[in-house]
């Protein structure tokens, strides 16, 4: 039974919608930003999203990050340009607006992406419910609710809750994983069909990323967020929870690969088992008519199949055919029975 649940436990997993968080790696450099972009869409990701705000928009001057949130602001122009390369590749999206003016601009694109409304906006109802009108899903970030909150949120917009993602995944950079309320994912699930984790696990142990991913899966969640940078060692923004290019491939290998479950013996592993055996060989020449026994023979691996050591007890009573040199690889067409 408990292998049954795991097999189906790995099913889930490659069912699961990967996204890609560039969030502010790209250190506000059209370059680099546009660079992610093209590399994303050469790997097997599902989802790209993208964050999208702007800086006078969304804090005043006296905000101790104000000056890091105008370095890392990048303009509507960039994003339409990087929409543009994502479309054409036929990946899905994800926009996360921080500011209503940022909001807008992601209206134009709503037969096209999916939007993200992230723990800042939502207690912004008007652009909630907007959202829930225009786009076709809305996830929504959910860290500090309980699940009396979430519930609420479903009941007031009973007639959306097809649409509505819950996102559970607090920004700690990086975050303790013994700090996460991975549960409160089953509870979600109890909600709605589709659930979100999102990952900032220090990018440092990938054992421990993939360990937290699978448990994320293995309790609801059928989408996994998780950031990434083109360089993690450079110390962008972002880049302490961000896998690389590199790491972000292998972990959708690792959570996409198709292991077929079967008990049938292969070809392949047949002939390994044959590779591996050891068959009779004789030590020194031998002369026709000779009974061989097991003082004449040695046991080696060859490139020819002989006869193994099961095989070769059943000859014991039986003779040569003909003359045999040293180092013959003994076979049971050499033998005859008096």
């Amino acid at each position: 039974m408990n292998g049954q649940k795991s097999i189906n436990q790995y099913k889930n997993s490659e069912k699961t919608k990967f996204i890609a968080e560039i969030a502010s790696s790209h250190n506000g450099s059209k370059k680099n930003f546009l660079n992610l972009i093209k590399s994303l869409i050469k790997i097997d990701v599902d989802i790209i999203k993208i964050q999208i705000f702007n800086v006078d928009d969304l804090a005043h001057k006296s905000y101790k990050f104000y000056e890091v949130l105008k370095r890392i602001n990048l303009s509507y122009k960039v994003i339409d340009d990087a929409l543009k390369i994502i479309f054409k590749s036929k990946k899905m999206v994800i926009l996360e607006p921080f500011d209503i003016n940022s909001y807008l601009f992601c209206k134009n694109y709503k037969n096209k992406v999916f939007i993200k409304i992230s723990s800042s906006e939502m207690d912004n109802a008007i652009i909630f419910h907007d959202a829930l009108i225009n786009f076709k899903k809305v996830f929504f970030s959910i860290p500090g609710k309980k699940i009396q909150d979430i519930k609420k949120i479903f009941k007031n917009n009973n007639k959306f809750k097809k649409k509505i993602i819950p996102t559970y995944g607090f920004q700690s950079f990086p975050t303790n994983h013994n700090d996460l309320r991975l549960l409160m994912l089953k509870n979600l699930k109890k909600l709605s069909r589709n659930v979100c984790y999102a990952d900032h696990t220090s990018a440092n142990s990938t054992a421990l990323n993939l360990l937290i991913i699978s448990k994320s899966i293995q309790f609801g969640a059928n989408y996994v967020e998780k950031h990434v940078t083109l360089d993690r060692f450079k110390n962008y923004p972002d880049s302490e929870s961000s896998f690389d290019i590199n790491q972000f491939n292998e972990m959708l290998k690792f959570f996409k690969t198709k292991i077929t479950i079967k008990s049938k013996l292969s070809t392949m592993e047949k002939k390994y088992s044959v590779g591996m055996k050891k068959y009779a060989v004789l030590k020194s020449n031998v002369k026709k008519n000779t009974k061989i026994t097991s003082k004449d023979v040695k046991f080696l691996r060859t490139d020819i199949i002989g006869m193994d050591m099961n095989q070769f007890k059943k000859i014991q009573n039986l003779f040569t055919k003909k003359n045999l040199k040293r180092d013959e690889i003994l076979q049971k067409k050499f033998f005859y029975k008096k």
